[in-house]
């Protein structure tokens, strides 16, 4: 019983993970996105 508490415990735990993982990845690409938007603004602003 309490190994297969443990495997419950497990798999909610990788859930948990791939939630964050997703969460995280979201974030970083938000934040990507914002920096090329940053760079392409400056680099129209150095050719103009």
């Amino acid at each position: 019983m309490r190994k297969l508490g443990f495997q419950f415990n497990l798999r909610l735990l990788c859930k948990q993970r791939g939630v964050f993982l997703k969460y995280e990845q979201s974030f970083l690409r938000e934040k990507l996105s914002k920096l090329n938007l940053q760079i392409t603004l400056n680099h129209s602003l150095t050719f103009i």
